[in-house]
Protein backbone atom coordinates (compact mmCIF):
# COMPACT_ATOMS: atom_id res chain seq x y z
CA UNK A 1 0.00 0.00 0.00
CA UNK A 2 1.24 3.80 -0.47
CA UNK A 3 2.35 5.67 2.59
CA UNK A 4 -0.41 8.41 1.93
CA UNK A 5 -3.74 6.90 1.10
CA UNK A 6 -6.38 8.57 -0.66
CA UNK A 7 -8.73 10.43 1.08
CA UNK A 8 -11.63 8.58 -0.05
CA UNK A 9 -9.50 5.44 1.14
CA UNK A 10 -9.40 7.07 4.38
CA UNK A 11 -12.87 7.86 4.82
CA UNK A 12 -13.98 4.11 4.18
CA UNK A 13 -11.38 3.13 6.92
CA UNK A 14 -13.19 5.24 9.50
CA UNK A 15 -16.41 4.39 8.35
CA UNK A 16 -15.96 0.28 8.78
CA UNK A 17 -14.12 1.13 12.23
CA UNK A 18 -17.31 2.98 12.75
CA UNK A 19 -19.26 0.47 11.76
CA UNK A 20 -17.24 -2.12 13.70
CA UNK A 21 -16.60 -3.72 10.30
CA UNK A 22 -12.61 -5.77 10.15
CA UNK A 23 -12.27 -5.89 6.77
CA UNK A 24 -12.22 -3.97 3.59
CA UNK A 25 -12.11 -4.69 0.06
CA UNK A 26 -10.82 -1.89 -2.02
CA UNK A 27 -10.29 -2.65 -5.60
CA UNK A 28 -7.36 -0.67 -6.45
CA UNK A 29 -5.28 -2.18 -4.09
CA UNK A 30 -7.11 -5.93 -3.85
CA UNK A 31 -6.83 -6.58 -7.38
CA UNK A 32 -3.53 -6.02 -9.38
CA UNK A 33 -5.00 -3.79 -12.57
CA UNK A 34 -1.85 -3.99 -14.05
CA UNK A 35 -1.40 -7.69 -14.50
CA UNK A 36 -3.82 -8.62 -16.70
CA UNK A 37 -3.90 -12.47 -16.26
CA UNK A 38 -4.77 -11.64 -12.55
CA UNK A 39 -7.36 -8.79 -13.34
CA UNK A 40 -9.14 -11.49 -15.59
CA UNK A 41 -9.64 -13.95 -13.23
CA UNK A 42 -10.21 -11.45 -10.24
CA UNK A 43 -13.39 -9.71 -12.61
CA UNK A 44 -14.63 -13.49 -13.08
CA UNK A 45 -14.91 -13.71 -9.12
CA UNK A 46 -16.41 -10.55 -8.48
CA UNK A 47 -19.50 -11.93 -7.99
CA UNK A 48 -18.18 -14.08 -5.23
CA UNK A 49 -16.30 -11.05 -3.84
CA UNK A 50 -18.71 -9.03 -3.45
CA UNK A 51 -21.46 -11.63 -2.69
CA UNK A 52 -20.11 -11.76 0.61
CA UNK A 53 -19.60 -8.40 1.71
CA UNK A 54 -21.81 -7.13 4.73
CA UNK A 55 -21.96 -3.52 3.02
CA UNK A 56 -20.54 -2.00 -0.14
CA UNK A 57 -19.55 1.55 0.30
CA UNK A 58 -20.08 3.86 -2.84
CA UNK A 59 -18.13 6.88 -3.48
CA UNK A 60 -20.99 8.38 -5.72
CA UNK A 61 -19.86 12.13 -5.04
CA UNK A 62 -16.95 14.11 -6.20
CA UNK A 63 -14.33 13.77 -9.38
CA UNK A 64 -11.77 12.18 -7.89
CA UNK A 65 -10.55 10.10 -4.90
CA UNK A 66 -9.33 13.27 -3.00
CA UNK A 67 -13.09 14.49 -2.77
CA UNK A 68 -13.57 11.65 -0.40
CA UNK A 69 -16.89 10.54 1.03
CA UNK A 70 -19.05 13.60 2.24
CA UNK A 71 -19.88 13.89 5.84
CA UNK A 72 -16.77 12.08 6.45
CA UNK A 73 -13.66 13.95 7.20
CA UNK A 74 -14.86 17.10 5.36
CA UNK A 75 -18.75 18.54 6.70
CA UNK A 76 -21.44 17.91 4.56
CA UNK A 77 -23.47 21.21 3.53
CA UNK A 78 -26.72 21.70 5.68
CA UNK A 79 -29.56 20.96 3.45
CA UNK A 80 -33.31 22.81 4.38
CA UNK A 81 -35.67 21.12 2.08
CA UNK A 82 -37.82 24.08 -0.22
CA UNK A 83 -41.00 23.66 0.95
CA UNK A 84 -43.95 26.30 0.85
CA UNK A 85 -47.59 26.56 2.67
CA UNK A 86 -50.65 27.44 -0.25
CA UNK A 87 -53.64 27.94 2.30
CA UNK A 88 -53.80 25.15 4.63
CA UNK A 89 -51.60 22.68 2.34
CA UNK A 90 -47.65 22.54 2.70
CA UNK A 91 -45.64 21.16 -0.24
CA UNK A 92 -42.42 20.45 -0.36
CA UNK A 93 -39.94 19.13 -3.58
CA UNK A 94 -38.00 15.76 -2.95
CA UNK A 95 -34.34 15.34 -2.93
CA UNK A 96 -33.28 13.38 -6.05
CA UNK A 97 -33.36 9.60 -5.42
CA UNK A 98 -30.05 7.26 -4.80
CA UNK A 99 -30.57 6.12 -8.56
CA UNK A 100 -30.81 9.53 -10.01
CA UNK A 101 -27.89 10.58 -7.97
CA UNK A 102 -25.58 7.57 -8.88
CA UNK A 103 -26.37 7.90 -12.65
CA UNK A 104 -24.86 11.24 -12.73
CA UNK A 105 -21.97 10.70 -10.77
CA UNK A 106 -18.02 10.07 -11.75
CA UNK A 107 -18.42 6.06 -9.69
CA UNK A 108 -20.92 5.48 -12.98
CA UNK A 109 -18.37 5.85 -15.17
CA UNK A 110 -15.97 3.33 -13.90
CA UNK A 111 -16.00 -0.35 -14.89
CA UNK A 112 -17.37 -2.95 -12.87
CA UNK A 113 -19.69 -0.79 -11.10
CA UNK A 114 -22.67 -2.63 -12.58
CA UNK A 115 -21.24 -5.58 -10.73
CA UNK A 116 -20.92 -4.09 -7.74
CA UNK A 117 -24.89 -2.17 -7.55
CA UNK A 118 -26.05 -6.14 -8.44
CA UNK A 119 -24.07 -8.46 -6.24
CA UNK A 120 -23.64 -6.58 -3.50
CA UNK A 121 -26.00 -7.84 -0.33
CA UNK A 122 -26.48 -3.85 1.09
CA UNK A 123 -24.68 -0.72 -0.02
CA UNK A 124 -24.06 2.80 1.33
CA UNK A 125 -24.51 5.34 -1.32
CA UNK A 126 -22.32 8.26 -0.01
CA UNK A 127 -23.51 11.36 -2.61
CA UNK A 128 -22.46 15.21 -1.92
CA UNK A 129 -26.03 15.73 -0.98
CA UNK A 130 -27.64 12.62 1.10
CA UNK A 131 -26.71 9.28 2.24
CA UNK A 132 -28.41 5.66 1.37
CA UNK A 133 -28.49 2.73 3.25
CA UNK A 134 -30.02 -0.30 0.62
Amino acid sequence: LPTKLPLVIRDAVTVAKRLEILYLWVDRYCIDQTNETELAAQIKLINLIYGCTLVTIFAAAGEGPEHGLPGITKGRDEYRQPCAKIGDQLFSWTMPSAPELVAKSKWNTRGWTYQEIVFSKSQLILTDDQAFLE
